[in-house]
C-alpha cells in the first residue's frame, strides 16, 4: 500500500478487506496515506474479525478530517455508529453493513454528521423499527436505502408454504 500511496498523490478512494489484526497496520498505512494523498476522501473497509477497534475509527477520523464517504462492513454493531458520529462529523455519505443496527443508531449518526446526505444500511436486526422522528429526518436526506435482511427472510418464509403447496401438485 505504501507503494501506491507514494505514487498516487491524487488518490481519492481506498478500499480494502481484512480478516485479521489491523493494528498497527491500519494506523501506519493510513498515516502515510493522509500525508501523501491529501485528496483521499472515500474509505471503504470490510472487516471480518473482532480486532477492529473503536480507536481505529478515531484514527481514521483524526487522520482524514475531510473524509466525505465511509463504508464499513462489520459483523455486529456494538457502538460503531456512536464512534462514527463522534469522529467523522464531516461525512457526506455513509454505508453500513452490520447486524444490530437500531433507530437510535441512525439518530446518533444524523445528529453527529450535520453535512450528511446519503445513507445506505444493510442489517439483520429483529428489532429494526424506525420511529417518526427518524423517518422524517431520513426524508430530508438526498437519498437513503435501508435493507433489513431479517424482514426479507420473514417475507420469504411466509411465501414458502404456498410455493410448496403449488409445487406438490
Amino acid at each position: 500500500m505504501e507503494y501506491i500511496f507514494e505514487r498516487s498523490p491524487k488518490l481519492e478512494k481506498i478500499s480494502f478487506q481484512c480478516n485479521g489484526w489491523l493494528q498497527p497496520f491500519l494506523e501506519d498505512q493510513f498515516t502515510i496515506a493522509s500525508i501523501r494523498c491529501p485528496s483521499l476522501k472515500n474509505i471503504e473497509i470490510d472487516v471480518y474479525s473482532y480486532n477492529f477497534c473503536y480507536s481505529d475509527i478515531e484514527c481514521i477520523g483524526r487522520l482524514f478530517p475531510n473524509l466525505e464517504k465511509f463504508r464499513l462492513e462489520k459483523d455486529h454493531n456494538f457502538g460503531w455508529t456512536n464512534e462514527i458520529a463522534r469522529n467523522m462529523g464531516g461525512l457526506f455519505e455513509l454505508q453500513l453493513k452490520m447486524s444490530n443496527i437500531v433507530a437510535d443508531d441512525l439518530r446518533t449518526i444524523l445528529d453527529g454528521c450535520p453535512k450528511f446526505q446519503f445513507l445506505g444500511v444493510v442489517t439483520n436486526s429483529t428489532t429494526f423499527l424506525l420511529d417518526d422522528d427518524v423517518k422524517e429526518r431520513l426524508k430530508r436526506l438526498q437519498g437513503y436505502e435501508i435493507y433489513n435482511i431479517f424482514e426479507w427472510q420473514k417475507q420469504r418464509l411466509k411465501r414458502l408454504p404456498c410455493f410448496l403447496q403449488t409445487w406438490k401438485k
